[in-house]
């Protein structure tokens, strides 16, 4: 027999193992309640992306949220998580086997939006390019002012799985927006501003775990804020279209379709003296009754 290839970190009972312990809350939210404050959830509305098993959207619906949207590749957890659903019975959860990055979203908005421990999975599997588009993907469907509750596995980490697959390796190699570059991509390219950041408490009896919490703050569209990967950066202009010079032919013949307008030359200091003499020459002519003289071709 073949063991089952975890490819999306889509283990069974990462949560109820890894987590929470013998406390009823994930140590994670108990950390944000601390700098955010314990109602920070109540009346919000919330995503929670990789959820798995759905302990952390389950605690988000006992936390005061109005709706709680839990999501997950793996169709197997999401029906784990609707019988945990059942058995908790919260009104305000639901749950979706849904891929952010490859199937079509509901055009809806949320309050917060929860990345934990998925950042690592959607490198192996997608690279720089998936990351860049889970977090277009996460500011388009917060509202301005909503949260990303981020908490991204470090560089580290990484190195335990890369040669799972052929794609992991292959996205391993040209990964060039590494986890430590995520704050600077979020607020340069991104809408995001942080405004916290914090390590959890260990779960009670339980590992836990100690990876930072970065909070980020959706603010200000800037340009090119639903742009995909390979677009101007958010907060970049592009350059100014210039038109093509015209050739030397052109130039000579003053047959570009839009000739540009030249400027007059200033006159240099001779130059104005001569016109002030011719000026004063016509006037003295002019007094005397004679026409002033021009010179022409047949005079020449």
């Amino acid at each position: 027999l073949t063991s089952k290839i975890f490819a999306f970190g889509n283990y069974i009972n990462y949560y109820g193992d890894a987590h929470r312990g013998k406390t009823d809350l994930d140590p994670r939210l108990a950390a944000l309640q601390k700098v955010l404050g314990d109602d920070f959830l109540e009346g919000k509305s919330v995503l929670d992306v990789g959820t798995n098993s759905g302990d952390v959207a389950l605690c988000c619906g006992r936390c005061g949220a109005s709706r709680v949207l839990g999501v997950d590749v793996d169709a197997t957890l999401i029906k784990e998580a609707q019988a945990n659903l059942e058995k908790a019975e919260q009104a305000n959860v639901e749950f979706q086997a849904l891929n952010v990055l490859a199937d079509a979203f509901p055009e809806e908005k949320f309050d917060v939006v929860i990345l934990f421990s998925v950042t690592k999975w959607v490198h192996y599997n997608y690279g720089d390019d998936g990351i860049d588009l889970l977090f277009r993907r996460t500011q388009k469907m917060l509202r301005k002012g909503g949260l990303l509750l981020l908490e991204p596995q470090d560089w580290k980490s990484y190195k335990k799985k890369r040669h799972l697959t052929t794609t992991f390796e292959a996205n391993m190699a040209a990964i060039k927006i590494h986890p430590g570059s995520f704050k600077r991509h979020l607020t340069g390219v991104m809408n995001f501003e942080l405004v916290h950041t914090l390590n959890p408490v260990k779960a009670e009896e339980g590992v836990g775990f100690v990876r930072p919490i970065l909070v980020f703050k959706k603010i200000k569209k800037k340009a090119g804020e639903d742009a995909g990967p390979g677009a101007t950066p958010a907060g970049q202009l592009e350059p100014e279209a210039t038109a093509p010079a015209a050739s030397s032919k052109e130039k000579k013949a003053g047959t570009s379709e839009e000739p540009a307008q030249a400027a007059e030359p200033v006159p240099t200091e001779a130059e104005e003296a001569g016109k002030k003499r011719k000026k004063r020459k016509d006037q003295e002519a002019g007094e005397a009754g004679q026409k002033p003289l021009k010179r022409s071709k047949d005079a020449a």
